[in-house]
């Protein structure tokens, strides 16, 4: 699933990197608004000998305006459970094998969700992301944008919490018993809950480094600008996260965590100078029962697929003593945001 978001010349090296997977048994869907699907139609009108139309659809009418969004309207015009869908956004590179490693490990390890590496498009030999660690207050221990030289260094395949939507392979049967990415979730919050349901339900969540896709630069930024403009339904949405994915027996116990490891964090940060964070994790929480309608929906949905403890999934989650020590460690509010 190609969703087209940005010009018709990302969208054409993206359809172009798809038809050149080794994976043979793919067919590329178009996502994009009814203006995009227009300019797209007139790009493979003009370049049709780049591209192979017997495999590809485009599909129009497409409102949603987020990645995560996008992939649930389009996956509900696609019929079938027995298949596996592939989120990639326009501008995106996959290398040539990327596929065949994605589906070869999700296959062999019996896993629902596979990741791939990330790379920068500017700098291949730039990290961008390779999975992603959440602590048990819901927060991204890694930055966005990792921005380390790849030195192999994480080239491990590996059980994770979650795996970045761009790039996300998983099975259509479990995506629509989960009932899709959660929404409205803000940026990059969505693929961190959808996984951490996934677990819930069972299924393992893997991130494959052998499969690699290239990420423009701006996609990246415009992400941190988008977290950082909407500081507080970030974290209202990691709160939610850890208060829908908590069993009854551990629902209690995780709500008090959060209230007292964000107060311990807002004292220490009074003279750190980093009251922020630790201050909106605090609002989010004592805002909960405002949203405890959505909150138990959710928690709803989930009960007859949860078939693991939350003991199962606490070795994927990153310890809040190490949490603790971060806000000694750095007082840039910037630094804690664009990290979560």
């Amino acid at each position: 699933m190609l969703v087209a978001n940005e010009s018709t010349s990302d969208v054409e090296a993206s359809l172009i990197a798809l038809h050149g997977q080794s994976y043979g048994a793919l067919r590329v869907l178009i996502a994009a608004d009814s203006q995009m699907v227009a300019e797209v139609e007139a790009m493979i009108a003009q370049d049709s000998h780049h591209l192979d139309h017997d495999h590809l659809d485009i599909v129009a009418e497409v409102g949603s305006a987020t990645l995560t969004d996008v992939a649930n309207e389009a996956t509900g015009l696609v019929d079938g459970d027995n298949g596996l869908f592939w989120l990639i956004e326009s501008g995106t590179i996959p290398e040539p094998r990327a596929l065949h490693h994605l589906v070869a490990e999700l296959l062999e390890a019996n896993a629902a969700v596979v990741g791939p590496k990330i790379v920068n498009a500017d700098d291949e030999n730039r990290l961008q992301a390779v999975g992603i660690t959440v602590d048990r207050l819901g927060e991204r221990v890694e930055p966005l944008n990792l921005d380390e030289a790849d030195q192999e260094q994480h080239d491990r395949v590996r059980d994770v919490l979650a795996v970045d939507a761009s790039g996300m392979l998983f099975r259509a049967d479990l995506f629509r018993e989960l009932g899709g990415f959660a929404s409205p979730m803000s940026a990059g919050t969505a693929d961190v809950e959808l996984c951490w349901r996934a677990h819930c339900a069972g299924a393992r969540v893997m991130v494959v480094p052998d499969a690699v896709i290239a990420r423009p630069h701006e996609r990246i930024a415009a992400l941190i600008s988008s977290r950082s403009a909407s500081r507080s339904q970030v974290v209202r949405d990691e709160v939610d996260t850890v208060l829908v994915t908590a069993s009854a027996q551990q629902w209690v116990a995780r709500t008090l965590q959060i209230f007292g490891v964000s107060l311990f964090q807002l004292m220490l940060g009074v003279f750190l100078g980093a009251t922020r964070p630790p201050a909106r994790r605090l609002a989010a929480v004592l805002s909960a029962p405002f949203r405890v309608r959505s909150l138990r929906e959710r928690r709803k949905r989930l009960r007859p697929l949860r078939s693991v403890s939350d003991a199962e999934i606490s070795s994927l989650l990153y310890p809040i003593s190490s949490r603790l020590t971060s806000i000694v460690k750095s007082r840039d509010d910037d630094v804690v945001v664009t990290a979560g």
